[in-house]
This record gives structure tokens, sequence and C-alpha cells, in this order.
């Protein structure tokens, strides 16, 4: 059996036949090194063969070791086509029904709508169509249980009051593990263990981090990459935990780009790949235009062509899969770096446009001009916020007496403390540095080593003038989170 750790070609048509791979490992070495990505691992499957697999640069700078196609990443998102194949799975056994009920499978689910907690189905979870607010922070760097975070929902805003808005969330794909544990009385992860990764014989992925070769995650600052704890996340599983290699990540392609498997029917796969609700944010790329989310994938054209695709991220990682299933054609993209959305979409678009010997786009400099004004937007997003301080002005109290513990039923305790004369916020897993902004307004420091830079907290009076209310902006998407002070 051929271990994919170098370069493996096989042409198995016309199609592949003028490729030229070796050119295209120069543009995407070259374009690596420019956007500052430490190691990448690319994988090109058709009709269920490998045609191309092969690891850039270093899965830990420090010591050196390169990236293989055996090289373990976290593919983030990426996930969530797996948990939503494991429902198909229950679907055709009849454990589960695509429309059933999610309150009727888990009693204790509630929403803070009680009318859209009755009607809400297994089917809106998977499409992202619930309308209700992402609320990350609850579980980043939360030490509360996979129920514990699901159980918060009840008391978290919600976007809209139906079920037909795509809004994108990790926390209910969380409770899709919980529904499979509840019909197959076993965890979520031991499930997709025993019948995806088994048999596909994905023997080096994981729905945690326990594997010898796993990359180092990185990020990019002061224009150089640092290295990134590992984030466990069991506490969403289901949305985003897994970690794999490009070499097996294709074996799980093979289901999508050919129309032979032995775990699913190909009316499951059809149900989860049809449209599911429309997407009308301004997600298009080059060569592609948006139709919509299915069943932990979003649905496009590229080009002309209907095509498939999913990304992930999370701490120190980024990753890509793409599928064009009526051209039996896949890319992974795995990597261990933050900043390196633009370089995954800039190298499935390369493969597909020689694959499909479309006109030629220059992906990677496209993919570099990303980069470059995404870093400038950073700095102007600060930037910015300093335009807006009112300068002389002064908070209201003694630091002091900002001190306490401030409670909210969905978010949980951030706990404000004073150390040399700074507060500091200890939310979760985080103690973020406060610097005074205006009035009773401090900001998360831009040199803070956090990626809450910028946050703005906003601190309350009762009637008599004490400190009472904190406002954090925790959820972009709405008004800020007010936390009550507790003591």
């Amino acid at each position: 059996m051929f271990r994919l750790s170098f370069v493996f070609l096989l042409f198995t048509s016309s199609l592949f036949s003028s490729v030229d791979w070796d050119v295209l490992s120069e543009e995407i070495d070259e374009a690596r090194r420019d956007m500052q990505v430490s190691g990448v691992c690319v994988g090109v499957m058709a009709e269920g063969k490998v045609i191309f697999s092969k690891g850039f640069g270093e899965a830990n700078i420090e010591t050196k070791k390169p990236v293989t196609s055996d090289t373990v990443f976290a593919i983030g998102s990426c996930t969530k086509a797996f948990t939503s194949l494991s429902i198909g799975q229950l679907v055709e056994k009849g454990a589960l029904q695509w429309d059933g009920k999610v309150c009727d499978i888990l009693p204790w689910f509630r929403l803070q709508n009680q009318q859209k907690t009755y009607a809400l189905t297994i089917s809106d979870i998977l499409a992202n169509r619930t309308g209700i607010f992402r609320h990350d922070l609850v579980w980043y760097g939360s030490p509360l249980t996979q129920k514990e975070v699901v159980m918060r929902l009840r008391h978290l805003p919600e976007k809209v009051a139906h079920c037909h808005s795509f809004t994108y969330n990790n926390i209910l794909y969380a409770s899709l593990g919980l529904i499979v544990e509840a019909v197959t009385k076993k965890p979520w992860g031991e499930y997709v263990h025993e019948h995806i990764f088994r048999p596909l014989h994905m023997n080096d992925t994981s729905i945690s981090l326990n594997e010898k070769n796993v990359a180092t995650g990185y990020k990019e600052k002061d224009g150089m990459p640092h290295q990134v704890p590992y984030r466990d996340i069991q506490n969403i599983a289901p949305a985003g935990s897994i970690y794999s290699t490009v070499s097996d990540m294709l074996k799980w392609l093979c289901l999508y780009t050919t129309n032979e498997n032995h775990i699913v029917k190909k009316s499951t796969l059809d149900t989860i790949l049809r449209e599911h609700v429309p997407i009308d944010e301004d997600w298009n790329r080059s060569k592609t235009r948006i139709l919509g989310y299915g069943m932990g994938w979003v649905l496009q054209l590229y080009d002309t062509h209907f095509n498939i695709m999913h990304t992930g991220g999370i701490d120190g990682f980024r990753s890509m899969v793409s599928v064009l299933p009526d051209d039996k054609v896949a890319v992974v993209v795995l990597t261990n770096s933050e900043n390196a959305d633009p370089l995954c979409a800039a190298i499935v678009s390369s493969v597909f446009d020689r694959v499909l010997k479309t006109k030629p786009t220059p992906h990677f400099a496209l993919a570099k001009e990303q980069y470059v004004e995404q870093k400038r937007q950073t700095v102007e997003k600060f930037t910015a916020l300093l335009q807006k301080q009112v300068v002389n002005t002064v908070f209201s109290h003694n630091l002091r007496d900002y001190v306490g513990d401030y409670w909210h039923q969905g978010y949980g305790k951030a706990a404000v403390s004073l150390s040399d004369n700074t507060l500091f916020v200890r939310y979760n897993s985080f103690t973020l540095p406060l610097q005074h902004y205006h009035y009773d307004q401090f900001i998360v420091a831009q040199k803070a080593d956090t990626d809450f830079q910028g946050m703005i907290f906003q601190f309350e009076t009762d009637v008599e003038g004490k400190i009472s209310h904190l406002m954090a902006p925790f959820e972009a998407e709405c008004e800020p989170i007010v936390l009550t002070r507790i003591m």
C-alpha cells in the first residue's frame, strides 16, 4: 500500500494529461512563502484515484520537521460534513428522520424562542437555517461540556424568529452529536470512528488531538510566525474537532468522486448535497458563485461546474475541501497557519483551472493581494476605533470600583480584576488587559497577545451610582451582551 509522503502522480484520464504538476508545485511553494504560511499539504483526487499529493514547508518550524501527506492537521469546520453523513446513516437505518424535531430526541433542549424550540428540526440545524446567532464565545475556551454549551442556547439572543434564514451556528451542530448519542447510546466521536473512519481506513484521523505526527499551529504576528497552543474544542466536537491527514481526507473524498461506496446510499448523499437554504452573503470569489448551503457543505458554481466545498479554521490551522461531483474531481488543502485562507482558495482554484482547462486566472497573485489587504484592514480597524475615541475624558470611579464578577445566563461569568493599575477581564480561559478608551469604556489593547484586540467593554451604573453592569460585544451581529454584577 502506498504511503503518500511523496509526490504521487497517476494520470487516470486525458483530463489530467496536460497538467504540469511541477509548475503548480513551484507556484504553491512560492505563494506559501510570500504569504507567511508555515506549512501546507495538497491532495487531488479524480474518479477515486489519487492524482497528486504533496507537502510544502514545515509542520514544525522550530524542529524543521517537513510537511508530508501523512502530517496531521486540525480540519476545523470541514468536520461538519462528517456529522451530516453520520446523521444520514442513522436516517437510513430508521433511527432518525431528517425532519425529526430536536426536542423530541433531546427533551431538555430549549431556545430563547419557545415556538422555535418546538419547531426546530434536525435538517434545520444541518442546513444552518436556524436564525440563531453564532455566540461562539460561549464555548470557545470554555470548560463547559457539550451538553452544558447546548443548554446555554435558551439564554442567548436570536437573529430572527423563523427557521428559514442562513445563520451559521457551531453550538447547534454540537447538539447533533448529542442526538447521535441519544439514539445510538454511544458518543458521537465513537460512532464516527466506527462507522466512517474505520470503514474508510482513515487510520490517522481522530476527533481529538492524540496523534504523534500532528503539525504545530502558527499565527502571524509582526510579520513572523508564532506558535499557537492547541485548542481543545470537544465541547462542540461535531462542529469542528476532527484531526486528519491529506492521505486520509482523500479516502473520505472518494465518497464524492465515485458512484460506489459501502457506507452510505447515493440517495442520502443527494439529500445532503441539495440546496436547503440560499446564501445571500457576499462569499463569491474569482470564478465562483455561491448558491446556498446543503448539509455540512457550501454549494456553489466554479465557472459553470457544480461545486461543493467547505472551509475550516481553529487556532493555528486553516483547511479547505472542494469537490466537483459531476467531474469526479476533489481537492483538499490542509495548513498549519491562521492566515492561510487566501492560499487555500488559490490552490483549489488553480487545480480546477488546470483540470477543467478554463481560462487561466492569476489566483496566487490575487490571493497575495487579499492577504495584504486583510493585514491592512486589521490595522485600519484599530485605527478607526482610535479616531472615534473622545480624548481627555476620565472614568467615573476609582479603578477598584470596577473589580468584581459579572454574570450572564448564556455567557456565564466575566471576572474583572486590577493589577499594577490595569484592569483585566477574565473570561473562559482568556485574560484580557484593558486600557481606558473614553468615559466608562475600556478597550483591549492592540498590542495585547490575544485575538480580542479592539474589543470594547462598557461599565454601567445603577441608580445609586455604583458599577452594576458590564456590556461586552461578545457576539458581533447582535447588541452587546449585558452581564450583571454579582459581587
